[in-house]
């Protein structure tokens, strides 16, 4: 028997050193990543943590194409994260087990250089680095007082955001955005005979892979001729995620969290010209990675949510009303989210204006839950023992465009793929496995696959005298 299960609001931190992006909602496996942070540096023979490998900052493109017209070159791409490849004895650790290597940004692209009386257009931005690839092993025993909410073992890998466009000269064009880079490789294995104890109230083990955010495009504006709009950054790919559980977690959150996103694509540029103008498309979002949880023999998770409804987070929405909201709780939770497309942008010409489109929206990623053997236990209010979610990004609105003869809204762009979603039990010789829930509307298994919506076409004006025509976008 199927039923509804409900949508939480998330209220995600923004991580440190990236730039703020309009509010989008999520859902509430977003809410268990508040407090991520970039780290401090370590060793690489690694017995304490927080431990950041992050890719270090790149300096903006320089000269020109040789070119008569002098176009500015490309930015440089980011800094890759450095990789993570050990086994950690977990009696040997103080604390949490905390890793991050984010790839660098993507550089600036460089003015373009053209003389008085010319043009050249600027240099593209550079690609965002690559998030490191993070391979864990954990045995013994890990517990220790950390923050609430916080994590005993903490893996993030972001791709770097891409580069801005460098600046026109005269009637040229900006540099387009660079692309965001991939977020890094996630693996994290929990070795026979290991324990991880965590009362923090937040989930044990967390690990994200995102990919970087495509930036917004400059505008374009011209004296004469056809003033042409910039494509936004396109957001980078989330990183792959793969779980192997063979020791036991217990946790008074959630046990397991993982996530894979796309990252956010860039608005396109706004056109305004004294003839025809064409605004710039929205960019591309980021497709989620795939992720693969499996629960060996002897694995198992004891993981606790919320007492009961609206005992959990205080959230204020658009409308400034206050809500609390029960945060969603799992034994093993995992999401892969494509990323959101760029919002096309307008038009304003005097003949015709053709309004920019919105950027396609990144699909999710395969998710995969396999138990072998393994024991979830699960308690609290409207909870999962194995919940599993492949979700497809929204796609940008096209724009308006306005001329005084014709003019043509921006379309819509396509929602993005849902990625197929399977839960496996599976019970053998040495183990039969299970899964309890036992708290208010609170499931053993949910898998979802929910594509995501598409843009809204853009609206139209014309002002002309005589015959004009307008044609909204689809």
């Amino acid at each position: 028997m199927s039923r509804s299960h409900p949508i939480r609001i998330a209220n995600p931190m923004p991580q440190p050193g990236v730039p703020v992006r309009r509010v989008r909602l999520r859902y509430a496996l977003l809410s268990s990543l508040a407090g991520l942070a970039l780290l401090s540096p370590g060793a690489s023979a690694q017995t304490s943590f927080p431990l950041d490998l992050s890719g270090g900052p790149v300096g903006p493109g320089t000269g020109n194409d040789g070119s008569s017209h002098k176009n500015g070159n490309p930015g440089p791409t980011g800094s890759a994260g450095g990789s993570f490849d050990q086994t950690v004895a977990g009696p040997g650790v103080a604390g949490a087990v905390s890793i991050t290597s984010n790839g660098g940004g993507g550089g600036t692209g460089a003015d373009g250089e053209g003389s008085q009386g010319s043009w050249s257009n600027g240099g593209n931005g550079g690609t965002g680095g690559v998030g490191g690839a993070l391979n864990l092993s954990l045995t013994g025993t890990l517990s220790g007082t950390i923050p609430a909410g916080a994590s005993l073992v903490t893996l993030q890998a972001r791709g770097g955001d891409g580069g801005q466009g460098g600046n026109k000269n005269n009637t040229g064009r900006y540099g387009y955005p660079g692309t965001g880079g991939q977020g890094g490789a996630l693996a994290f294995s929990l070795l026979p005979g290991s324990l991880i104890t965590s009362s923090s109230g937040g989930p044990a083990v967390v690990m994200s892979s995102i990919g970087g955010n495509g930036l917004a495009a400059g505008d374009a504006q011209t004296a004469w001729d056809t003033a042409q709009g910039v494509t936004g950054g396109s957001g980078g790919a989330g990183g792959t995620g793969a779980v192997a559980l063979s020791g036991a977690i217990t946790s008074t959150g959630s046990g397991v969290v993982v996530l894979s996103q796309g990252g956010d694509a860039g608005d396109g540029g706004v056109s305004t010209g004294p003839g025809n103008a064409i605004g710039g498309n929205g960019g591309a979002g980021g497709n989620g990675g795939t992720i693969a949880v499996t629960l060996y023999d002897g694995s198992t998770i004891s993981a606790k949510g919320a007492a009961s409804e609206a005992t959990g987070q205080t959230v204020t929405l658009d409308q400034n009303a206050p809500a609390t909201l029960s945060i969603l709780t799992a034994g093993v939770l995992a999401q892969s989210v494509g990323g959101v497309g760029g919002q096309g942008n307008y038009a304003n010409g005097n003949i015709e204006a053709n309004a920019g489109s919105g950027g396609a929206a990144g699909a999710g990623g395969s998710v995969t839950l396999t138990s072998n053997g393994g024991s979830v236990a699960m308690s609290g209010y409207s909870s999962a023992g194995l919940m599993a979610q492949s979700i497809g990004g929204a796609a940008g609105n096209g724009s308006t465009a306005g001329a005084l003869f014709r003019a043509r809204g921006g379309a819509g762009g396509a929602g993005g793929n849902a990625g197929t979603v399977a839960i496996t039990t599976n019970d053998n010789a040495a183990g039969t496995s299970s899964i309890v829930t036992t708290g208010a509307f609170s499931d053993g298994v949910l898998a979802q696959s929910i594509g995501g919506g598409g843009g809204a076409g853009g609206s139209v004006s014309v002002g002309g005298i005589l015959a004009s025509v307008a044609i909204g976008g689809n």
